[in-house]
């Protein structure tokens, strides 16, 4: 076995892949709904904005055991990822909003804490949309608007 054929299906047994693999499936039934010139990607939509150009919503749902081992950097890359998927499309990012679920406020301080950091490293406004601490698993969810023109 080549070393490409072993990097293959390694990474065709990772569930992250997997989960990649079925995005298009996963949202399929909202390209039904998509009205007029909307676009649905991945991990972002652009609908037409009346002013011009497009306004984009990214955003990025973490592995809970990124979260778990890693919760600064889950938090840094969370915002990182979505300005970086923004950016790709051209894209100019504005603001990041966030939803965290943690078991206590000590497990979600450094999450803050990298989400802060990522939004002052890359200049946009940061707000903390929603928190539940009473939840069992950490989790992450991290969305975003952006004007493109």
């Amino acid at each position: 076995m080549s070393r490409l054929d072993s990097i293959i299906g390694f990474l065709g047994g990772s569930a992250a892949i997997g989960d990649k693999l079925n995005i298009r499936s996963a949202y399929a039934p909202s390209l039904d709904a998509a009205q007029g010139a909307a676009r649905l990607g991945d991990d972002y939509a652009a609908m037409p904005d009346p002013s011009g150009g497009f306004l984009l919503l990214a955003a990025e749902g973490l592995l809970r055991s990124f979260v778990a081992d890693d919760p600064w950097f889950a938090g840094y890359s969370a915002v990182m990822v979505n300005i970086s998927d923004v950016c790709a499309m051209g894209g100019r990012p504005l603001a990041v909003a966030d939803v965290l679920w943690t078991p206590n406020h000590e497990t979600a301080r450094p999450v803050w804490e990298g989400m802060t950091a990522a939004a002052r490293d890359y200049g946009v406004m940061a707000s903390r949309s929603s928190a539940v601490t009473r939840q069992l698993r950490p989790s992450l969810v991290r969305s975003s608007w952006r004007r493109l023109f």
